[in-house]
């Protein structure tokens, strides 16, 4: 018994790179060299991670069930709606610095959907995340040591009389850095060891060295290479250990710590098909303080979304060889913002001299470098700024599918500030917040106006954001409590008016007349959801394998009283949340409370729940 739980332990890998490594069938989150064999597409069945409901949101890898991974770590990370407390099976590790977020210990072994169930019903967690396990790989080509072409081929040099990036900060969470690295003496401040939790960040792999040589190696000294922005600091945050290996636990600490610590850039040269909540949170919170992230688009030469780099305002880089080419690792999709040099990349080398590595972990820190050497002399720029300064002023590019991302040319983009659309839109004006269904609060507001781009909104409650849109409407879901909230206008060049005035809103609750709903029938694909009703109702089901609740089944004809609906194609031993929603010949909507079912994982028997 024991034995078939743990093939179902949701897993996902982070990877750095897969240089001769075929990391086959498994979520990757490849980002740093080229593997010899590329890697297999996997597509996640659950891309984005949810809490946007009252109740737990399981954070899940269901692809990763059907393949032979290493073991789950016997850790997990929940979130609290405020702050950590001590759960029965765990022993409380440590808090990420995430607000109510913390590691935990299971007691009784490997983390499994089990053996959290009783803290589903909570009310006071936000959600639950295995501690995913990182794996990277990583062998640089040294045929032939090379010069770093790259800072040429987006023109950086021609910058160098008017800034070096001085002043700048920059923070590569990685491998660690090799500060006595002769190309890199002097440039790397203090940093911290998140892995072996020390202030020791030694580079003992050599993809992070590599990675800080393109932003920051000294220009003009006779020796090895030049970095982008060769007068930068580089703060060294190791977040993975000498194999490449570590968890989205101590890479959401370290884009933390790298705030803390005074980065105005972070480079993020790793990624994966899974978004981390936990990640996705800490992206957020250090974007509200200003600070830019920067992330590798993916080397699968695939379009699935690829994360970080496909979070909201991060930039995601893709790759382009030296004739502005789309190599064939090289991820491609509507998520990445611009392309740089990412193909036989030479940089420092653990331990001293040059190596060459390819891929979007190499063009990654060509973009990071070009953010320093136009931040250093335009200090208020903001992400949106800069991503829409790179975009148009780079160069075309070729053998990209679809819309083609142009190629960074940071000497044009630092040129075209002067000509930036600085006004901001209008504040947002006539905010209303309605209750919805269950944990839902409806907001609806007057468009605002800008003088040359379209308008998005980004919706805070209670300060934090929770959200964005295109659109004057917004569904808040997971609301606990009456919520104060306010919408922030933002136009295409990056810059956000002022909060609308405050609105406090309250969620729906629970319809009286749907009642007695319950799980009649489950198998491995198939769940039966069975009702009734006060009165004679027309019925569906939303359901979704997150909060979320993406599908629906469609409306029951005839009103009656009692109800009985089959979800079909499920996942085998999947979690997955549903709700009902019930009409009146009125046509007033009412909705029960969102409930969570979890496929069986044999069709003979299953799990205790």
């Amino acid at each position: 018994m024991l034995q078939q739980r743990s093939l179902a332990i949701p897993l996902a890998i982070f990877a750095l790179s897969g240089c001769g490594t075929n990391f086959k069938n498994t979520h990757l989150i490849t980002s740093a060299a080229v593997p010899a064999r590329p890697a297999a597409k996997v597509t996640a069945e659950t891309r984005a991670v949810s809490s946007k409901n009252a109740t737990v949101t399981r954070v899940e890898s269901p692809a990763a069930k059907e393949t032979k991974l290493p073991p789950v770590t016997d850790e997990v990370i929940v979130k609290f709606r405020s702050a950590s407390r001590d759960l029965p099976g765990a022993t409380r590790v440590r808090d990420l610095g995430l607000k109510g977020a913390a590691i935990y210990k299971m007691n009784a072994g490997a983390y499994s959907l089990q053996s959290t169930d009783e803290w589903e019903e909570a009310e006071d967690i936000d959600y639950i995340e295995p501690n995913y396990r990182y794996e990277a790989v990583n062998t640089p080509n040294d045929a032939n040591y090379a010069a770093s072409w790259g800072v040429a081929a987006i023109n950086a040099p021609s910058l160098w009389a008017l800034t070096t990036g001085v002043g700048v900060n920059v923070a590569v969470l990685d491998t660690g850095v090799d500060a006595r690295h002769p190309d890199l003496s002097g440039r790397v401040l203090p940093g911290i060891d998140l892995v072996n939790n020390d202030s020791d960040a030694t580079d003992d792999h050599g993809h992070g060295t590599h990675v800080a040589g393109t932003i920051a190696a000294i220009a003009n000294n006779g020796i090895d290479v030049a970095g982008i922005a060769p007068g930068a600091s580089i703060i060294p945050i190791k977040v993975l250990n000498s194999r490449g290996q570590g968890s989205n636990a101590d890479i959401a600490s370290g884009i933390l710590e790298a705030a803390n610590r005074g980065a105005k850039i972070i480079n993020l040269s790793l990624g994966g098909t899974d978004n981390s909540e936990t990640i996705r949170r800490a992206i957020a919170n250090v974007q509200e303080r200003g600070v830019v992230v920067i992330a590798a688009a993916g080397n699968s030469g695939v379009s699935t979304p690829f994360f970080p780099a496909a979070n909201e305002g991060v930039i995601g880089v893709a790759a382009v060889d030296s004739r502005r080419e789309k190599p064939r690792f090289s991820n491609f999709g509507d998520y990445i913002d611009i392309a740089a040099p990412g193909v036989d990349i030479g940089s420092t080398k653990l331990g001293g001299g040059v190596t060459k590595m390819s891929g979007t972990s190499m063009a990654s820190p060509h973009v990071a470098g070009a953010c320093a050497l136009i931040l250093s002399q335009f200090p208020t720029l903001k992400t949106g700024h800069l991503t829409r300064l790179m975009q148009k002023s780079g160069h075309p590019t070729s053998g990209f599918p679809g819309q083609a991302p142009r190629a960074l040319n940071v000497e044009e983009a630092f040129v075209q500030v002067p000509t930036l659309d600085m006004q901001a839109p209008s504040t947002v004006l006539g905010l209303t917040a309605t209750p919805g269904a269950p944990g839902e609060v409806n907001l609806g507001w007057t468009a605002a106006t800008d003088n040359q781009s379209r308008v998005s909104y980004r919706i805070l409650r209670n300060g934090q954001t929770v959200g964005s849109t295109r659109n004057v409407t917004f569904t808040d879901r997971g609301v606990s409590g009456r919520s104060t909230y306010q919408i922030i206008a933002m136009d295409e060049d990056g810059n956000e008016a002022a909060p609308s005035a405050p609105v406090e809103g309250t969620p729906g609750v629970a319809s009286d007349k749907i009642i007695d709903l319950r799980i009649t029938k489950r198998s491995t694909q198939e769940v039966t959801i069975s009702w009734k009703t006060t009165e004679p109702m027309r019925c569906l089901v939303q359901w979704g394998p997150n909060a979320s609740l993406g599908e629906g089944t469609t409306w029951a004809t005839t009103p009656t009283k009692a109800h009985s609906v089959t979800l079909k194609k499920l996942s085998r031993f999947k979690t997955y949340h549903y709700r009902v929603v019930a009409a009146t010949n009125s046509s007033t909507l009412h909705y029960s409370n969102t409930q969570r079912v979890r496929t069986k994982l044999w069709f003979l028997f299953s799990l205790p729940e």
